[in-house]
């Protein structure tokens, strides 16, 4: 019956020997789920069980014994990839972490810290050991994540960029395989003082991402946050956009036809142009899926005119979504 809860458990163990055992230790006084709930601090809830051969007496002596094998750079190195949440390649490392990454994470992959895919070739830091170096980032941890924002932002940057190129196929996979390095560094942007800037661009940047590859929870959750930072810019009436038409695409109307609505009037106090095409193409699709189908011409029309005169910047130009 709890089948499903233990195949979990095991994944988020890393397959760790020593882990599962601790684990199968501590089902003499709680539920498996109830472990998987406490697995944020896996270190505390593994810490004291005793297995029956005594030979580590807990997950973090298991570790801390790996750590002591290593050398300063290579449990800098370790602390460093914490950052990353799951797979990462290696230029996002060597931009995070700094001269000299490459060969100590070679050295890390030797000694099994640090997984590597060679069909992907993407490294991987198991989540026991993530949250073990996470530990000893000590007062770095914000300069790093600071890092790892910026890394992922200039990648946005660059997929908006080529969005209309031949790469945009590339760009779409390279960013779904890049999701978790994504929400990590939005996340920073939106909590970190003086950072929602940054969180304000990159959820601009990563609108048509979401909306093409049908991403819409996703993307209204970032907007939300979006639209309440920098009220007035360039970036926060397109943020206002982009959560229109994400609603829209879940099929919330009442909640997407009054942000495009708010959306067109700031298009139309800021002079901004491709904003105004954008906005009445999406209310062309409002109307069309509200059967109102002379409006949805007009709308369409409108938005069509303008992008003949202006240019088609981007995909969500070009397609009906």
């Amino acid at each position: 019956e709890n089948a499903a809860a233990v195949a979990t458990l095991c994944r988020r163990l890393d397959g760790i020997p020593l882990a599962l055992e601790l684990a199968a230790v501590r089902l003499r006084s709680m539920p498996v789920e109830e472990i998987l709930d406490r697995l944020a601090d896996r270190f505390a809830i593994l810490g004291s069980a005793r297995t029956a051969t005594d030979r580590h007496r807990t997950l973090r002596a298991a570790v801390s014994w790996s750590y002591g094998l290593c050398t300063g750079d290579e449990q800098r190195l370790w602390a460093e990839l914490s950052v990353f949440p799951g797979t990462f390649g290696l230029e996002a490392a060597e931009h995070v972490c700094g001269p000299g990454t490459f060969e100590t994470l070679i050295r890390l992959v030797e000694k099994s810290i640090v997984q590597y895919n060679d069909g992907s070739h993407r490294y991987h830091l198991l989540d026991t050991m993530r949250e073990f170096g996470a530990e000893r980032l000590a007062g770095r941890a914000e300069e790093l994540r600071a890092r790892h924002r910026d890394y992922y932002l200039g990648l946005a940057r660059q997929s908006a960029a080529d969005s209309l190129s031949a790469r945009q196929n590339s760009w779409l996979a390279r960013l779904g395989t890049e999701t978790d390095n994504l929400r990590v560094a939005l996340d920073f942007s939106f909590t970190a003082p003086g950072q929602q800037g940054a969180g304000l661009e990159m959820t601009v940047l990563l609108r048509h991402f979401w909306v093409m590859l049908g991403r819409s929870a996703e993307g209204r959750r970032w907007h939300d946050l979006a639209v309440a930072v920098e009220p007035g810019s360039s970036a926060n009436d397109w943020a206002v956009y982009g959560a229109g038409i994400l609603a829209a695409q879940q099929g919330d109307q009442d909640t997407g036809e009054p942000l495009l609505d708010r959306a067109a009037a700031l298009a139309a106090e800021s002079g901004d142009e491709d904003l105004a095409a954008h906005v009445a193409h999406a209310q062309g699709n409002v109307a069309v899926n509200r059967g109102e189908l002379e409006t949805a011409r007009a709308r369409y029309e409108a938005a069509l005119a303008r992008y003949e005169r202006i240019g088609f910047s981007d995909p969500l130009a070009l397609v009906s979504y």
